[in-house]
């Protein structure tokens, strides 16, 4: 019997095979059924065996019995498999990884961590995110630090030139984004990490915000030598809210200070006594965050796991990020402006539309079943393309964009102008 694959040449045969090997992954996320979905940035979709493992982890826990000797192991567990999970993603040890609810609260673990004296200083970078930045901020007010703002600029040496000319011999630590959350492009993480290394063999903690980078980019965290490195499970790793990650490396464990303390951080004699904290990254979680929605995570991550490679899915998210650049750059500036002047390294797209608020057009291309993201603060729109989205629905945004977003009388009248090609 002949398929339809045996009819086709063998380069349209592996497109069609790939197309219906994509369709039949996004099965998986309800969302997509209707809506085109562009807004990973900020909230991931829940793929079905997410909340299948939350379900089943209550079931399980409820039939065990809360805290009995058998609910507590499956509860630890339960936390284990997802340390095991996300730390393979990252090329980390589990020792080195603790449980938290998102990245700002990771940041604000390495941030309270440090043994700060007043005169100390801190830098950080103008492109973070408000909640990081601003708990930069209050850590400052209360210890007595001073804090230089590093300027990103566009070219890389001069971002590094930019960094080197912020550091002084009283510079504890840089905070700064992977990928920063309004211009979406990657930080030279392994070359800031260098400038971090002093000559006499101390080190500057790297503080680093992976919430638009984890689930996006293939992952080495020990080959990058980030000091830590705090991301959330919600965005592009699709996981339920309430949920994320810290990696603490070797120099930022010897350094770091709980925060904040719960029992899961501590370590007791068979009496019950506290005798300290727990050896690795473990000592900065608390006592009541959700298994459940560790074990979603967990859950969430494999299903990427099953489409591909990470290099594969970031190999895809580049195709179709360009395919959106290119398609703005075509509707031309006075209809839309694209804001990035060369392709997006990452899953972030961002434009300013002409004649229409951000906001509305948001709310206009919602209304069409197309999810995308106003930033106010920049009178922009962001897009976040994963490797999942299909290149169908880039066209449709495209041409929701040309529709939406009426062209300047300027730009009526040159293309007036213009010869007709019949």
């Amino acid at each position: 019997m002949i398929s339809v694959l045996d009819t086709v040449a063998p380069q349209d045969r592996r497109e069609l095979l790939a197309s219906l090997l994509l369709k039949r992954h996004r099965q998986a996320f309800p969302t997509l059924a209707r809506k085109a979905f562009f807004n990973f940035g900020a909230q991931g979709l829940l793929p079905r065996p997410a909340l299948a493992a939350m379900l089943s982890y209550h079931d399980e826990i409820e039939r065990a019995a809360p805290l009995s000797l058998e609910g507590v192991a499956a509860m630890l567990l339960t936390l284990r498999r997802s340390r095991t999970a996300l730390a393979v993603e990252l090329g980390a040890s589990e020792e080195n990884l603790a449980l938290v609810e998102n990245a700002s609260t990771g940041c604000n673990i390495a941030l309270w961590g440090i043994d700060w004296q007043p005169g100390d200083h801190l830098v950080v970078s103008d492109r973070e995110y408000p909640g990081v930045r601003e708990a930069a901020a209050v850590v400052a007010r209360r210890f007595g630090l001073t804090v230089t703002s590093w300027r990103i600029e566009e070219a890389s040496d001069r971002q590094l030139a930019g960094l080197e000319a912020c550091l002084t011999p009283r510079t504890r630590a840089v905070l700064v984004s992977h990928v920063p959350w309004d211009t979406g492009e990657v930080l030279p993480l392994a070359e800031i990490s260098t400038l971090c290394q002093r000559p006499d063999g101390g080190r500057i903690l790297l503080l680093v915000d992976g919430a638009q980078s984890a689930g996006v980019l293939p992952l080495d965290l020990p080959a990058l030598g980030v000091d830590v490195y705090a991301f959330p499970g919600h965005k592009w790793w699709c996981g339920p809210e309430g949920t994320g990650g810290l990696y603490v490396g070797p120099a930022a464990l010897a350094e770091l200070s709980p925060a904040f303390v719960g029992s899961r951080g501590l370590t007791f004699s068979r009496e019950g006594a506290v005798t300290g904290f727990r050896a690795g990254a473990a000592r900065f979680e608390v006592s009541t965050s959700s298994p459940a929605l560790c074990s979603a995570l967990a859950a969430a991550v494999a299903v990427h796991g099953e489409w591909g490679t990470s290099a594969a899915r970031l190999e895809r998210i580049h195709k179709l990020v360009l395919r959106l650049w290119e398609g703005l750059g075509a509707l031309g500036p006075r209809r839309v402006l694209r804001l990035q002047p060369l392709p997006p390294q990452a899953g972030l797209v961002f434009f300013r539309p002409h004649g229409i608020d951000p906001q509305a057009l948001v709310r206009a291309l919602e209304a069409r079943n197309l999810v995308v993201r106003s930033m106010p603060h920049a009178d922009s729109v962001r897009a976040s393309v994963h490797y999942f989205n299909q290149e169908s629905e880039v066209d449709e945004l495209l041409a929701a964009l040309e529709a939406l977003c009426p062209q300047s009388r300027e730009q009526r009248k040159d293309r007036g102008s213009r010869p007709s090609n019949g």
